[in-house]
């Protein structure tokens, strides 16, 4: 029993000692004053006399790490806790990459030479925002904010299909990042009554406001290929993605008529108007506006609309007519002729003189609405198969169809053709009350039994009796003189 008691005393002083021998751990408080600076504070619960040095060390990717050390940098202390705190400012000059870590790690070194560590990190980021992040087979980047009322997951379906498209058509293909705010969080910074930007919050126990540079948190983006939304619309989505394919057609554009690229815009950002409807109302009553008017965007609103309607449709006339691909390779071979007319009837053996009239007829035929309903996304590399042309035209085989040899035709003998004798089929008497008329009847012909047809007049009969008579009568005479 005694043993047992000396057990638990030694027990407890050995707990004892290896609790008081636990050393302070690091307390650390963060702030990320986006995008201008990011506040770092650690807290160790000692006196100032027990603390020999404390160090900061920051890693910004592709960038020294930064060493701060105290002292000589000042402590600062609340009751019986040793605080060191630093402000990192982030360089206009060499912005970091939105959505980047930073991070920052802390040592603190007592009198009696034991380190206390402590580490984190932060994403350089607006912390105002709970942040989202899609990304499409590494095309297209989205990062949204909680709130904002799109269905992201599918605006980024069509996003990366057209940017599958353009690639196919172009062989390139702009990248996209997205940042999309909710609607009730004004981008980058707080801003006041005024709009003044500023940013507000709390730090070391009171509230405080300073100002916030807009103009440097919109360079962090731009200059990293990112594009700031507010709560895009249907209309807004549209918008983007016409300014994509602006953009990888770039290069050509300035060769282009302005018909043909708002026609191509439409292929890749289909329209929700019934352009075939407008133009036919239009041309009821009035001429279509010249290739020399269709050259140059819509200068009047009187004729916006049939401009737009006629661009779209003029475009559609050109796939019906000669097909998806060569309407793309005209637009990429263009730069390579004098001008437009040149390349268009180096594509299509046609005069460009003769579009408009032939797309006026075509346009109030059933094939003009086939053609408005086409998308360039049934495929990566579609054809015009079935064509949306009445008219036949001429399958132009391409380098992966290969001719399969077919047998010859080998005479199949016909079968003999029986003649089997028509039958009567009853026809219904008319609703009407009907006349019976007379009719030439054809002469009845003679049965080869040798009996009479039954349709016999009786006189025939009666000619037959008196013939029969006369016979008896001779056959009994003669009889008659024998004996």
């Amino acid at each position: 029993m005694m043993r047992w008691c000396v057990g638990l005393i030694i027990l407890g002083l050995t707990s004892l000692s290896t609790a008081q021998a636990t050393p302070p751990a690091l307390a650390l408080t963060t702030r990320l004053l986006f995008p201008d600076r990011l506040l770092l504070e650690a807290a160790l619960p000692v006196s100032a006399s027990e603390v020999a040095e404390m160090r900061l060390s920051i890693a910004l990717p592709g960038r020294p790490v930064l060493q701060i050390t105290y002292p000589p940098q000042p402590f600062r202390f609340a009751r019986e806790f040793v605080v060191a705190d630093y402000a990192y400012s982030f360089l206009l000059q060499d912005p970091l990459p939105p959505f980047a870590e930073v991070q920052y790690r802390w040592t603190a070194i007592l009198v009696n030479g034991e380190q206390i560590v402590a580490a984190d990190s932060v994403t350089y980021q607006d912390s105002r925002v709970q942040w989202q992040t899609l990304q499409g087979a590494d095309r297209a980047t989205f990062i949204y904010g909680e709130g904002t009322s799109s269905n992201f997951p599918s605006e980024l379906a069509e996003t990366t299909a057209l940017l599958e498209r353009l690639e196919a058509e172009l062989g390139q293909a702009p990248q996209v990042k997205w940042v999309f705010y909710p609607p009730d969080v004004p981008p980058i910074c707080d801003l006041s009554a005024a709009s003044t930007p500023h940013h507000r919050y709390f730090w070391a126990g009171e509230q405080r406001d300073e100002p916030c540079d807009l103009a440097f948190g919109q360079q962090v983006f731009n200059v990293h290929g990112y594009q700031v939304i507010t709560n895009p619309s249907p209309s807004t989505w549209a918008a983007l993605r016409r300014g994509l394919v602006e953009e990888a057609y770039a290069a050509l554009w300035p060769a282009l008529p302005a018909w043909l690229r708002e026609g191509l815009l439409g292929l890749y950002v289909p329209r929700r108007v019934d352009d075939v409807g407008v133009v036919r109302q239009v041309l009821r009553t009035r001429r279509p506006l010249s290739l020399r008017t269709m050259e140059a965007p819509p200068s009047d609103a009187a004729t916006e609309a049939l401009w737009y309607a006629q661009a779209h449709t003029m475009t559609r006339y050109l796939l019906a007519a000669f097909g998806v691909e060569p309407v793309f390779s005209l637009a990429r071979s263009v730069k390579d002729y004098p001008d437009f007319a040149a390349a268009y009837a180096a594509a299509f053996n046609q005069n460009l003189a003769a579009l408009l009239s032939d797309w006026e007829t075509w346009v109030f035929t059933e094939s003009a609405y086939l053609a408005a309903s086409y998308s360039i996304y049934m495929g990566v590399t579609p054809t015009p198969t079935p064509t949306f042309t009445a008219s036949p035209t001429l399958a132009r085989p391409t380098a992966e169809s290969t001719p399969t040899p077919t047998a010859p035709a080998t005479p199949t003998p016909r079968p003999t053709r029986t003649r089997i004798p028509p039958t009567s089929t009853p026809t219904p008497l008319p609703p009407e009350p009907f006349v019976v008329r007379a009719t030439a009847a054809p002469a009845p012909e003679a049965a080869a039994s040798g009996l009479l047809p039954v349709g016999t007049p009786p006189g025939v009969f009666v000619g037959v009796g008196i013939s029969g008579l006369a016979l008896a009568v001779l056959v009994a005479y003669v009889l008659t003189r024998r004996r």
